[in-house]
Order: C-alpha cells, then structure tokens, then sequence
C-alpha cells in the first residue's frame, strides 16, 4: 500500500486526498505549492510527517484527525499567533 506522495511545486491549492488511497498513508509532501488551509485532513489518520512549508497557510487546523502525527513542517507561511 502506498505509504509516501511527493506532490511539491505542482501549483496546488487545496489539500485533496483519495479516502482509500490516504488511509495508510504516512508521509505526505505538499512543499512549494499554493495551498491557503489545512482542510480534507479526516482520511489521514496514520499520517506521520506533513510538509507545507512554502505555501499560504494562515492557521495551523485540521491536525487533530492525524493521531500519530510527529512532524509538520510550516516554514515560510503566513501562520497567525494572535
């Protein structure tokens, strides 16, 4: 089963992922692209290690359905600490 995707510099927007195709998936590379929110999330749950540096995220959301979540990388977003 497939376990890692590679998807930087693609010009994507929007967090998509296939639900049977996500379920085991543990590392997830989405650096470089445009993606404005940590949306569709829900299918990840043996997600591992998420990279969205490089993108237009705003705020850190949608994490809590990634239960083994050790690693998330944001570096040069636009996250707000109010």
């Amino acid at each position: 089963e497939l376990e890692e995707i590679s998807l930087h510099q693609l010009e994507i927007e929007k967090i998509e992922v296939i639900g049977d195709v996500s379920r085991k998936l543990r590392i997830l590379y989405l650096q470089n692209n445009i993606i404005s929110k940590m949306e569709n999330m829900i299918h990840l749950k043996e997600l591992r290690y998420l990279n969205l540096a490089l993108n237009n995220i705003r705020r850190i959301e949608g994490v809590h359905t990634c239960e083994f979540l050790e690693k998330l990388d944001l570096t040069v977003n636009f996250i707000d600490v109010d």
